[in-house]
């Protein structure tokens, strides 16, 4: 079951889209020390590096949207809906659309005004996503142990 809320990274890139929805919003910074201004309302997550924090906040979450490829990869791991905004060429949206590009999942780069609606028009099994990911992981650190073995 979906809760209500979305997850929102505290970007001013992810606000400037957010604050033209009216949603029920918690603001989750997976980078506190930058103290990333934010103004548009929403519940304000207390600052955390803690992952398992972070994926705990997403559980249950309607989507989340995001400009963090580390909040993409717990929202993956959390089983929920989401988008990371794509801001055309520069390094951020590079790095975050070449390894969604890699992992077979590139729409959920988004650079529209509706990424939740994007985000949970997606037809992705999202568990199922998470899964194949920790396989492949799995079998690259088994490849690196075998290497380190010969």
């Amino acid at each position: 079951h979906r809760g209500g809320h979305v997850v929102v990274h505290r970007d001013a890139q992810v606000e400037r889209v957010m604050s033209r929805q009216c949603l029920d919003m918690l603001v989750v910074d997976p980078q506190p020390l930058r103290r990333s201004p934010w103004s548009s309302g929403g519940t304000e997550m207390f600052n955390t590096h803690c992952p398992e924090m972070l994926i705990s906040a997403m559980i249950g979450a309607h989507a989340v949207v995001t400009r963090s490829l580390h909040l993409g990869v717990f929202a993956l791991a959390a089983g929920v809906p989401f988008c990371c905004l794509d801001l055309g060429n520069e390094p951020q949206s590079n790095k975050m659309r070449d390894y969604w590009h890699r992992a077979g999942m590139v729409d959920v780069m988004y650079d529209g005004d509706d990424p939740v609606r994007h985000a949970v028009s997606l037809k992705h099994d999202w568990l199922a996503c998470r899964d194949r990911q920790r396989a492949a992981l799995n079998k690259h650190f088994d490849e690196i142990v075998k290497s380190l073995e010969s």
